[in-house]
This record gives structure tokens, C-alpha cells and sequence, in this order.
């Protein structure tokens, strides 16, 4: 861009020009998208007549897309928080062409989605492209992004200010605390606590600088000690260990190398004190074990093998079991039981999961149990606001409504020593 606002130009830089090759004859190569990469501000997405590209802003390279995004006549791409794809492919050139295909040779009734997959299909519609309003990337840089805020018996804090946090966890530890991570797109990642006898620190700890992070999770362990882990999109997940009353460390160690993950969380099993960390992505969900002593095993566990889950949360009771929770793209809740040594080989779904308008549908959820030696499992619902389950080893009863807040877009839960619980939001509407 050159020149002021009030005369504004555009200037070609030869450098970082790449050119699609034209195609002789009819159906010429023309581009018809370029979009950003939502979870990735160094890569753009291109599509063509007849190939859907990445762009690196770094390397200056262009490279053809992966099986599944990678087709020809795609008029728009787009890209969700989670990684998740959105495209419309004209019905025309569909590989079975669509009814709109008879209308004109860029329209579509159906909007696809990958990884995880799904097609929606409105009759009569003439779409032409579909966008996400993103919370990381563009004109639109403030939407599902938020204050944060801390409930505990209906009385409501709010713990920070800063109205561009993205992403929230938290957890409990044995002396009674509560540490809390927010997520800044751009920034980093930042660590606050609360004392155990109720007061916020007033500022907040840079504990990680890179930009590029968009899912964390934290867990105390027995002795006190805080774990958090950081995932970037393509690249892995990092891990770096608190002492007891000590300063987070500045390095941080890479634990996994995946590069389909989208969602993470953690949880500590308070017996053997062994960590476990769930990584989501579309490979299913699998379970990647530590030591007491802090070895990563090599090798992974597959827990779930469904790639449409959208988010997962952990919990462990005292008496040894872990729980894991995920939540699908469309709505669906489910509960897988295990041990220290392995998981369970079937989940059971959790009512009130789906899209249902009394409920509404799931976008997230967080669990909290130990030290009790029950589960709270704390949903967020879009546009209801927070909901919470309790299940003390029998059946799940139905979600009741917990905070109604209707801006809350994440949440997390944690069970404190003193039994009390304290559920978390970003607000993107916030209050002062």
C-alpha cells in the first residue's frame, strides 16, 4: 500500500511476486480467492480454476493444497479458529454437479467443510463464496475475542482487562490456588493466579512469546508443580514445567511433532503423578504420557478415533480415574472413562449434545474433579451462555443452565481445595 488514506495506492513488489501459470484455450487457470490463513498469519489460500494453493509470505512459495482441499472451481476458501476448512466449489463442476449448475457456472447450493468434514446443502440457495468473521485476522480483529472473567457462588470477577484475549485455561493446585493462561492472537501467552485466600495478582506474566500459538492447557500435579503446554497449528505442542513457588521458565520443550492437532488438554494423575496430554486433531484423539520424572514416551495411544471432534477437555478423580470429554464440530458430547495405563474402549454420550434449541448447541466445554470426587462438566453454548452437569459415577443427568451470560464465547472450570468451583469466560460484549 502506498500514499495517505485520502489517496491510496497499490505498489507491485516483484519480490514476493509469484505467477499461476495460464492454462491455453478454455478454462484458463484465472484465480477466484485469496483469503488469509486464520491459524497461520504467515500463509494465505489461493484458489483457481483448477487448483486450491497455499501462499508462504516468508519463502515467497506457492504449493499445491493437500488431498481434500486441493480441487478445481472453488470459489472461496476460509478458514475456522480451529483449523477447520470452509469452501464453495461450484455445483457445475461438483463431482456431482449440483441443481445451481443449471443457473449459471459459479454458484452452489452446498457450503463444504474439511477437516473435520461435512456438507451443508440449502435448496434453492445461489452461494457464491462463504467467509468466517475471525477472531485472529483482519478488519474484524476484535470479534470473538474478549475480557476475561471469573465466577465462583454467583458472585462474578473480572481477572483481566485486556480485550483481545483469544483462548483461557486453568487449574487448581494442593496449596489451594488458582492458575489461570490467557491466550493473546499476536502476543502470546500470559499466566495470573489467585491466592488461596481469594485475592488476583494485578498483573499478568508474558510466559510465552510466540504469535502463533491458538490452543493452551495447564494442570497442577500433586507436588504443586504447574505444566503448560502451547499448541501451534502444522508444528506441535510445547511443554514447560512451574516449580512450587518459582518463576515459569523461558524455554519451553517440544513434546509432540503432530501437525493435525487443534485442540489439547492436560491432566495429572494424582496418584503416580504421571502427566497425560490429549491432542485432538483429525487423526482422532490420542494420549501422549509423561513420567513423574518428566520423559515423554515416544510412542502415542490412540484414545478416540473420531476426527470430528472440535475440542476436548481432562479431569481425574482422587481415586485414580481419568476422564476424558470431547465435543464434535456439530454439537455432540461424549465421556470416555480410563486408568494411569489405558482408556476405555468406548465412550457414552452425555445428554443435552447436539443442536437443541432449549440447550442450544456445544462450541466448548471444560471439566473440573479432583480433589472431589465428583465431575463437573461446564459446557458453553452458543448463545446461552455456560451450562453445568455433575456426575457422581452413575448416569449424567441434563445440563442445567449455570451462567447465561450470552457474549461468552470460552470457558474453563476448576475445582478448588476449598471445594468451591470457579468457571472462567471471555466475554466478547464485555462489561467494564
Amino acid at each position: 500500500m502506498t500514499g495517505p488514506a485520502t489517496a491510496p495506492g497499490l505498489r507491485e513488489d516483484p519480490a514476493r511476486t509469484q505467477v499461476i501459470s495460464l492454462a491455453t484455450g478454455t478454462g484458463g487457470d484465472d484465480v477466484h480467492d485469496v483469503a488469509a490463513d486464520h491459524t497461520h498469519p504467515d500463509r494465505l489460500w489461493i484458489t483457481t480454476n483448477r487448483y486450491v494453493y497455499t501462499y508462504d509470505k516468508v519463502t515467497r512459495q506457492l504449493a499445491r493444497a493437500a488431498a481434500g482441499i486441493d480441487r478445481g472451481a472453488v470459489k472461496s476458501i476460509s478458514s475456522q479458529p480451529s483449523g477447520q476448512l470452509i469452501q464453495t466449489q461450484a455445483d457445475r463442476y461438483r463431482t456431482t454437479p449440483g441443481a445451481c449448475g443449471t443457473v449459471n457456472g459459479w454458484c452452489t447450493e452446498t457450503v463444504d467443510f474439511v477437516n473435520p468434514a461435512k456438507s451443508v446443502t440449502r435448496a434453492g440457495a445461489q452461494f457464491y463464496k462463504a467467509r468466517t468473521a475471525s477472531p485472529y485476522y483482519g478488519v474484524e480483529d476484535t470479534a470473538q475475542r474478549g475480557r476475561t472473567f471469573d465466577t465462583v457462588g454467583g458472585t462474578t470477577t473480572r481477572i483481566d482487562g485486556n480485550a483481545a484475549t483469544g483462548q483461557i485455561a486453568a487449574t487448581a493446585g494442593p496449596d489451594g490456588r488458582q492458575h489461570v493462561l490467557t491466550l493473546i492472537p499476536g502476543s502470546g501467552m500470559w499466566s495470573r493466579s489467585r491466592s488461596a485466600t481469594g485475592g488476583w495478582e494485578t498483573t499478568a506474566t508474558r510466559v510465552d512469546h510466540s504469535t502463533q500459538i491458538t490452543d493452551a492447557a495447564i494442570a497442577a500435579d500433586p507436588d504443586g508443580d504447574l505444566h503448560a503446554f502451547t499448541l501451534i497449528p502444522g508444528s506441535g505442542v510445547w511443554h514447560r514445567v512451574r516449580p512450587l513457588n518459582q518463576a515459569w521458565p523461558v524455554t519451553s520443550e517440544k513434546v509432540d511433532s503432530s501437525t493435525d492437532v487443534t485442540s489439547i488438554a492436560a491432566v495429572v494423575h494424582p496418584g503416580t503423578k504421571r502427566l497425560h496430554l490429549l491432542l485432538a486433531g483429525s487423526g482422532g484423539v490420542r494420549d501422549r504420557v509423561a513420567t513423574a520424572a518428566g520423559d515423554w514416551t515416544a510412542a502415542v495411544t490412540t484414545v478416540d478415533t473420531n476426527a470430528t471432534v472440535a475440542d476436548v477437555a481432562a479431569a481425574a478423580l482422587p481415586n485414580g480415574s481419568l476422564h476424558l470429554f470431547t465435543v464434535t464440530a456439530w454439537g455432540a458430547v461424549n465421556h470416555r472413562t480410563g486408568t494411569d495405563s489405558g482408556w476405555s474402549a468406548g465412550a457414552s454420550e452425555v445428554p443435552g449434545g447436539g443442536e437443541i434449541p432449549a440447550t442450544g448447541q456445544v462450541r466448548g466445554l471444560a471439566a473440573a474433579g479432583w480433589p472431589t470426587t465428583q465431575l463437573d462438566l461446564v459446557t458453553l453454548r452458543a448463545g446461552l451462555g455456560l451450562w453445568k452437569q455433575t456426575w457422581t459415577g452413575a448416569s449424567w443427568p441434563v445440563p442445567a443452565s449455570l451462567d447465561p451470560t450470552p457474549g461468552a464465547i470460552q470457558v474453563y472450570a476448576a475445582r478448588l481445595t476449598d471445594n468451591t468451583l470457579h468457571t472462567g469466560t471471555i466475554v466478547e460484549f464485555s462489561q467494564p
